[in-house]
């Protein structure tokens, strides 16, 4: 049931049937993998913190009972939700253990390769694109030459391990903004994967949208729109929430560069109320941002514009996200271009106040769930962050 996309109430049906099931076998050689997939269901249910407690607790358990398959298995549904969550550097830590008890558990090939795609993930998310790109070009041959079976035991699957590892790359090679055609053709690759295995309409059209940017930066505004609009189309048709997010920031971006600047905002505001609505803090920051840019150029109101600038740098920031340093020289020049007396919210409340005039914005609520390495509070990390700013050359 869990597998085939269920609604909310369904979840939270299955989520009673999994604790008692849980209850049941603990104890047992079967306890530990029921008690994972009842963490893992506490967190499709947006129950974060609880499903992380129990996933360190299993962790340790399987660890302390050398029952290193349940170990890597465990690790690895940790990795995603410290990855979905913010905390790119506590993951890639996490992923070093996980090659460790993959390694003792006597795991296959295409295993031991999907913690190069967790590695790959988060490197991509810390900024380290010509890392990921050299990593990228290096296992390709071994993509292609791996045997799709192997004589040792599984727990990946190798068209999940080989997308994975060619998605990375291609948005690398995107982040660079100089290798567009490098990521039109991972993207080929990966999207030749999902047809030959026949993957859902929707899975397609999430591979087909991450042509559009490698197509307006070569300015083929027609086909970028093309690509956008059947998308969304099937973004609609599927209620995929984060994919809505993301198609209607690039809807923005695309009447951006053609000069339509209300039009940006307007599909800008659209964006952020589907990336909040989703809850991941990257796409959130990423609208934030863009927002912000549509703003300044439209002559917006400047204390509108630079609080979302604040906003997407408060949250890479608090996340080390590797986007941070190009975050802060655009708001060093923002806070240039009013170096008189800078529209600055007062505060951390004040600056909530101003981007939660967005139909529903919730920034206060997703700051609180971010990591506290940076800053313990929000008042803090808009200190910092502004300090940073201002030492920075515009």
């Amino acid at each position: 049931m869990l597998n085939r996309g269920v609604s909310p109430a369904t979840v939270a049906a299955v989520l009673l049937w999994l604790e008692q099931i849980a209850a049941a076998t603990a104890g047992t050689a079967k306890g530990l993998e029921d008690a994972v997939i009842l963490a893992t269901t506490l967190l499709r249910a947006g129950r974060w913190r609880e499903a992380e407690g129990r996933l360190r607790a299993l962790l340790d358990q399987a660890v302390q009972q050398q029952a290193f398959w349940q170990a890597s298995a465990t690790a690895g549904e940790l990795i995603n939700l410290l990855r979905d969550t913010g905390r790119f550097c506590e993951a890639l830590a996490l992923v070093e253990q996980r090659q460790e008890y993959t390694r003792r558990a006597g795991l296959g090939p295409w295993t031991q390769l999907l913690n190069e795609s967790y590695r790959l993930q988060l490197l991509v998310q810390l900024g380290r694109n010509e890392e990921v790109l050299a990593a990228v070009e290096r296992l390709r041959p071994t993509l292609q030459a791996l045997p799709e079976t192997s004589d040792q035991d599984e727990t990946a699957l190798p068209w999940n391990v080989r997308e994975i590892i060619l998605e990375s790359g291609r948005d690398a090679a995107r982040n660079l903004e100089r290798r567009e055609e490098l990521a039109l053709a991972l993207n080929a690759e990966v999207l030749q994967s999902r047809i030959a295995r026949r993957a859902p309409a929707l899975a397609q059209a999430r591979t087909c949208f991450n042509d559009y940017g490698p197509l307006l930066r070569r300015q083929r505004y027609a086909e970028a729109r093309e690509v956008l609009e059947n998308c969304r189309d099937t973004f609609v048709a599927e209620n995929d929430v984060p994919q809505l997010g993301k198609v209607f920031g690039a809807l923005a971006d695309l009447e951006d560069k053609l000069n339509h600047r209300d039009r940006a905002i307007d599909l800008s505001h659209t964006a952020l109320r589907y990336t909040y609505l989703a809850g991941d803090p990257e796409d959130c920051t990423a609208s934030h941002f863009k927002l912000a840019n549509y703003l300044r150029d439209a002559g917006g109101p400047p204390v509108v514009a630079l609080a979302h600038r604040l906003a997407a740098a408060l949250i890479r920031f608090q996340t080390a996200s590797g986007k941070l340093p190009s975050t802060l020289q655009a708001l060093a020049r923002d806070l240039a271009d009013f170096i008189a007396s800078p529209p600055l919210p007062a505060d951390f409340a004040a600056l909530c106040a101003i981007v939660e005039q967005v139909e529903g914005v919730r920034f206060r609520d997703l700051f609180e769930r971010l990591p506290k390495d940076q800053a313990a509070d929000g008042d803090a990390a808009l200190q910092q962050v502004l300090a940073l700013a201002r030492q920075v050359r515009t």
